[in-house]
């Protein structure tokens, strides 16, 4: 803010400063959008953990369905966060001209993780990975031997038949 022109301003080469409250009302609409931005991120990092985890694991179909509401959830609070556009700030300060608020890099970039985590959501809704195991790890896994094949073994012989004990002799 330029105190001798009285107008918002930016200057990227000047660290960022806490709006004055002296100046700015912070209102209901303020505070509801960036709570709304704070889930957002919240819901959407968690999720894109999930996506990233699920290279190196399996997720049962119900684990990987929330991981789709979760990102839906991150998509609705990421709208909701643009109710900042209503506040008293863009639209209350009609005598000094300065009621009018515009989007720039941070909002256009919130608007393609929008639309990014609404693809990824509906995809995983619509398609559940299938397992894939690779030759090597299936042939490498033995089945255990049955019982015929323990029984005859030579050293061994049955001693409880309805405890299924084995005695080595």
């Amino acid at each position: 803010y330029n105190a001798v022109t009285g107008e918002w301003g930016f200057d990227f080469t000047l660290p960022c400063q806490e709006y004055n409250t002296d100046i700015v009302n912070i209102d209901g609409v303020w505070g509801f959008a960036r709570f709304a931005s704070f889930l957002s991120l919240v819901f959407g990092g968690g999720g894109a953990l999930f996506i990233w985890f699920s290279m190196c694991f399996t997720f049962r179909k119900n684990t990987w369905r929330w991981a789709g509401y979760e990102l839906l959830s991150a998509t609705i609070l990421l709208v909701l966060s643009y109710t900042w556009f209503a506040t008293e700030m863009c639209h209350g300060n009609w005598e000094s001209g300065q009621d009018k608020c515009s989007m720039h890099y941070g909002a256009r970039a919130d608007i393609l993780a929008c639309i990014l985590w609404a693809v990824s959501s509906v995809l995983i809704f619509c398609k559940y990975p299938t397992e894939k195991r690779s030759p090597q790890a299936s042939d490498s896994i033995q089945s255990p031997r049955t019982e015929l094949e323990m029984s005859e073994q030579s050293g061994e012989r049955r001693v409880g038949q309805a405890t299924d004990e084995h005695e080595i002799i």
